[in-house]
């Protein structure tokens, strides 16, 4: 009786994972969002790992599999290997171990989620999260502000950002849809086909192309695989098109719900289309002229350069983790980014197969591919399998979610996100445990016991997991606390300002001392001793910046700032000299560059860098002011 608790704790956990992490935040963070996300999955996915080796070890004859265990191991194994010549390989160390939590999930789901009423319990359950993340961004679409939640794209509900929402609400826009379709009660019916009517009403405000491509492209991929195996799977098939035809009046009013909640605001609420978010319709015409759009060939612009990384690092790639790191020496390699600036430093390439390729090269993305393939396989093999309907459907619906992400992942960077890459490992995991129970030839009881492994075996793989998971969790709930306190010391720097400074200085090196992997905390320590005027300080703190992030333009232009305050002209030069090799248009190192020669008395040199800079940059007030003082001062001289 106790194990059976025990085992039913460890798929509330699961359930409680997938209630929470969407919807969890800390408002006090500059990063908000994604941090404590990935520190809420990675504790509750180590709660899940502890228990699993504490059921192992009680009911000795419980059956342990670990299904994709060669590829998924070559996969994780080339990406270590990746990080041979990284320049940051504590990035890729962190990277891979968010990636090993997601594929814990997959193990853990696929051992204790055993029936299709369980499968059933987790899909459900992650719908009312679904909708209050909808709810939230329906209600910022219509002008509404929700204290502590801030967004850096509207409406981005719970995730800061719309896209980022957008992917999360696209691996769940399948689920009540299945349940409208599945259930035969009236008013549950009704109620699931408020929340798919809620959901699908928010992704469109989000106006995330990316996503909507992925919803469209999954439901022709299955459309188009449901045409070729009509033979072998006319029973089901018509049996689907009985429950939508019974089901029409339902669906009908979904389509009309989500009509016209785009249709109708505009003629009843004020400032409706003056309130910085397009429409639907707006942003499908874009779709139609891609050539003209700026954000399309601007990401296009970022695949080429982060494809030329890829050509000159094509076995094992720059790092994984790393792509952020390198991807300023190579923002005009192919074709000038004309987003990229010392303000604007992507993280991620906006296509993550080609980011992929780029952080681990050939081999990295081949070993991913193989994992994709031996899903793709298992379901081919498995959806028509047995004549149940019900089977077919969770089917069909988690396979248009991996579809829809796989997808979204060529325009966007959901890999690189903890709720749509734990999600997409989870109902991996879902997809793959339906799959088994759907076809007949995984079902057979000598198969099982061909897969079975031993007691000791068992023990130590799942003990393994174990020891891994707690060490990750430490680290990412360490680097919450390194959060914490960098955000705490920045917003005094940059919003406050009152009061003594020793406590925004003793936070920034906390933050530092928790978390020395990462080039941001030192960076800004360096940028308070500036301001703080304590230059030798400041060059220690940016050279460790520096070491973390070699290609970093802001540290080596501060850099030259504490340099040269310390009076040490040549490793000043050297330092702004080296911020315009990476990018020549880091106008502020040239006229900081250009300053200290017109005080050195070589104005030729200070004017043809001051002109420069105008060329690059004709809105440079700074240089333009500059620039005419130094020529009124040459003119005076041969006046003379």
């Amino acid at each position: 009786m106790s194990s059976q608790l025990k085992s039913d704790q460890l798929f509330y956990g699961i359930l409680l994972l997938v209630v929470l992490s969407p919807l969890f935040f800390f408002p006090s963070l500059i990063n908000l969002y994604r941090l404590p996300k990935t520190v809420l999955i990675s504790t509750l996915a180590t709660t899940l790992v502890w228990l699993w080796l504490f059921l192992t070890v009680q009911e000795k004859e419980r059956q342990a599999t670990f299904p994709l265990a060669i590829p998924l191991i070559l996969y994780l194994g080339i990406s270590m290997l990746s990080l041979v010549n990284a320049a940051n390989p504590y990035e890729g160390i962190f990277a891979l171990s968010q990636e090993a939590v997601y594929i814990f999930l997959f193990w853990i789901v696929v051992n204790h989620v055993r029936t299709r009423e369980q499968i059933e319990n987790i899909l459900l359950w992650s719908i009312p999260s679904a909708v209050i993340v909808s709810l939230i961004g329906v209600y910022q679409r219509f002008g509404g502000d929700i204290p502590g939640l801030m967004n850096i794209a509207m409406p981005g509900s719970t995730f800061g950002n719309k896209n980022t929402a957008a992917q999360y609400i696209l691996l769940l826009l399948p689920i009540p849809y299945f349940f409208v379709i599945s259930t035969t009660d009236r008013q549950k019916q009704r109620l699931f086909a408020i929340c798919a009517a809620i959901i699908t009403t928010y992704l469109l405000y989000t106006g995330t192309r990316a996503a909507w491509a992925g919803a469209i492209v999954a439901f022709l991929a299955l459309v188009i695989f449901f045409r070729l195996k009509k033979p072998s799977a006319e029973p089901q098939i018509a049996n689907i098109r009985t429950r939508l035809s019974d089901k029409k009046i339902s669906l009908a009013c979904i389509a009309l719900f989500v009509i016209a909640m785009n249709v109708i605001p505009p003629f009843v609420v004020p400032d409706w289309n003056l309130t910085g978010f397009p429409s639907p319709t707006g942003r499908l015409g874009t779709a139609l002229e891609l050539d003209k759009d700026s954000s399309f060939l601007n990401r296009l612009t970022m695949a080429a350069n982060t494809f030329k990384m890829f050509k000159d690092h094509p076995v094992l790639g720059v790092g994984k983790g790393n792509f952020k790191i390198m991807y300023p020496s190579y923002a005009a390699s192919a074709i000038k980014d004309p987003d990229f600036s010392p303000e604007v430093q992507p993280r991620e390439a906006h296509n993550d197969y080609v980011q992929l390729l780029a952080e681990t090269g050939t081999l990295g993305f081949l070993s991913f591919l193989l994992i994709v393939l031996v899903i793709a396989r298992r379901v081919l093999i498995s959806i028509a399998g047995k004549n149940e309907i019900h089977n077919m459907l969770l089917i069909v619906t988690l396979a248009f979610s991996i579809i829809a992400i796989l997808v979204e992942a060529s325009l966007d960077f959901p890999f690189e996100l903890p709720i749509s890459f734990s999600f997409l490992w989870l109902f991996a995991g879902l997809l793959w445990v339906i799959c088994k129970k759907n076809s007949p030839h995984m079902t057979d009881p000598t198969s099982e016991k061909k897969g079975r492994m031993s007691l000791r075996w068992r023990t130590f793989a799942v003990g393994m997991l174990s020891a891994l998971s707690i060490l990750f969790a430490a680290v990412h709930l360490n680097f919450l606390r390194a959060e914490f306190y960098f955000s705490r010391g920045t917003i005094w720097f940059y919003e406050n300002r009152e009061g003594s400074p020793q406590p925004a200085e003793r936070d920034l090196k906390t933050a530092v001392y928790l978390n020395p992997t990462t080039h941001r905390y030192p960076y800004m320590l360096g940028l308070f001793y500036i301001w703080r005027e304590n230059y030798d300080e400041a060059v220690k703190a940016t050279l460790q910046s520096l070491r973390r992030h070699p290609y970093y333009i802001n540290a080596y232009n501060n850099l030259g700032v504490a340099y040269a305050s310390m009076g040490k002209v040549k490793e000043a030069e050297w330092a702004w000299k080296k911020a315009l090799e990476i990018w020549p248009d880091h106008s502020e190192a040239r006229n900081n560059l250009a300053t200290v020669y017109a005080v050195q008395g070589k104005q030729r040199e200070a004017i043809a860098l001051f002109k420069e800079s105008l060329i690059r940059n004709p809105e440079d007030k700074d240089a333009g002011q500059k620039l005419k003082t130094l020529l009124g001062q040459a003119g005076q001289h041969q006046n003379r």
